[in-house]
């Protein structure tokens, strides 16, 4: 192979494009005294001369890429030349820039979080040591107004909504790995913390399908953010966890929203809170593995928001019929779950409860629908925040406190109709909580609460003979 000019030209005819092209890169010799000898076929000059020209073009967008020296410069050199000459080195200057970029901003904002977070970024940039050490600094530097907040944190962590938590820690109060030194948050659940599960979908009552007959309705009612969602995510968790949950395709919008509650729990955040007016029903089936029972079921759930506008509007027309379609004044037996926040009735932050719950039982009686009904049950949430170590005795005496004319109103009626005769007509109550929660709404699961309501529906409803559809293992 010739290696020196004079070789090189004298046997120009017999080198192929390629090679001609690796003798003018390595400088050895130039395009122009190639052409001078007179031996460079036609053909070869093209491949050549189309080759110089992308390559005058890449060096072109390259110097461009290099004077102006950012992110953005360098990433359209690599949309154009992907494998080019400059390729690493612009993936590389990507980087660089990017970090810089990064700790510019970290500098400028100087905040104990930033710097946290561009260490995450980048582990091994060679600010990690100043970044650290002015995390330190500022740790030192803000520590009594940080423990000051933790302690304010620990001691009433309902008071602290998730968005307030994230704007302290813009603002630099105190730092995300704070919530875990100081116990308030695992460091497994610190990004379910930040990172909550979607809104759902939101459906009305024209979008759904009938219900279907033969089935025993159960309707949930309690004003917004009562902790319906919850109780119904730890009821289907658990059931289906115990393997006694049997779908039904009779609401496929409904089987989606029961699989995303599920999943609420596996993650272990509470379900976001339903959107205004939205309604839901999931068809399913629980069955009693011990006496082999199936207890066909229709669970109705409507957010808090559309209640409240059925006790103003005082009446439940949207709920009696919708386009030809009865969904209380149906042939189908019924239980009912009348719903009760603990917390938003402690602090006085919500509607008044007694009479939204009241007018419902009332209106129930009127349309109809109590003739039909089998069970009456309170459920009590959020009693996770009850301190005391008695906690049926604290719920016992909360309700006769201040839902004694409710109490008295379900006797009423059980009487009348023959509700809950299996428990002389008394009224049923359920404390409910997910688990032991943290910060936000995060927390562990636990199922007592869940098995009890479970098993309050198998013992209120109507069952069939269960037909297994599979072989014991």
């Amino acid at each position: 192979m010739p290696t020196d000019k004079e070789k090189i030209l004298k046997n120009i005819s017999r080198l192929s494009a390629e090679q001609c092209i690796k003798y003018i890169e390595e400088g050895t010799v130039s395009f122009e005294e190639m052409q001078k000898t007179g031996n460079l076929q036609s053909g070869k000059q093209k491949e050549i001369k189309a080759y110089l020209h992308k390559t005058i073009a890449e060096q072109h967008l390259w110097n461009e890429a290099k004077s102006i020296a950012t992110e953005s410069a360098f990433r359209n050199y690599l949309d154009k030349y992907p494998e080019g000459k400059y390729s690493e080195e612009a993936r590389s200057r990507i980087k660089n820039a990017a970090e810089n970029q990064a700790w510019a901003e970290s500098k400028a904002k100087n905040t104990r979080g930033a710097y946290e977070v561009f260490i995450i970024h980048f582990p091994h940039s060679l600010h990690i040591p100043e970044a650290k050490e002015k995390i330190e600094a500022l740790k030192n530097a803000g520590k009594q107004e940080r423990e000051e907040w933790m302690r304010k944190l620990k001691e009433n962590p309902e008071d602290f909504t998730e968005k307030y938590i994230k704007d302290l820690i813009d603002q630099d109060h105190f730092s995300k790995q704070d919530l875990v030194d100081y116990g308030l948050l695992p460091a497994a659940k610190l990004d379910l913390f930040f990172n909550p599960p979607p809104m759902p979908d939101s459906y009305d009552w024209s979008d759904l399908a009938p219900l279907p007959k033969g089935k025993t309705d159960v309707y949930l009612f309690g004003v917004a953010t009562s902790g319906k969602s919850s109780m119904l995510a730890g009821l289907f968790y658990r059931a289906d966890e115990l393997g006694i949950l049997s779908d039904d395709i009779a609401n496929d919008r409904g089987t989606h929203y029961k699989d995303l509650l599920i999943e609420s729990v596996e993650k272990g955040h509470v379900f976001p809170r339903t959107q205004v007016d939205t309604v839901n029903y999931i068809s399913c089936a629980l069955i009693d593995l011990e006496n082999n029972r199936e207890h066909p079921l229709s669970i109705i759930e409507m957010s808090g928001e559309f209640f409240t506008n059925a006790y103003n509007e005082k009446h439940l027309e949207s709920l009696n019929n919708v386009e030809g379609i009865p969904y209380l004044q149906n042939s189908n037996r019924k239980v009912i779950y009348l719903v009760i926040d603990y917390h938003e009735y402690v602090n006085s932050k919500r509607e008044q409860q007694k009479a939204k719950l009241n007018f419902v039982l009332n209106l129930l009686d009127k349309d109809g629908t109590l003739a039909k009904t089998d069970s009456i049950h309170i459920i009590v949430t959020k009693t996770d925040l009850i301190a005391s170590d008695s906690k049926e005795e604290h719920i016992r005496d909360f309700l006769n406190s201040n839902f004694l004319s409710l109490i008295n109103q379900i006797k009423r009626f059980n009487k009348k109709y023959g509700i809950n005769k299996n428990q002389d007509h008394e009224v049923i109550v359920h404390p409910y909580s997910l688990g032991k929660f943290y910060l936000g709404k995060v927390y562990d699961f636990d199922p007592t609460c869940s098995d009890n309501v479970i098993l309050s529906i198998l013992n209120s409803t109507a069952s069939t003979q269960h037909k297994k559809s599979w072989k014991p293992w």
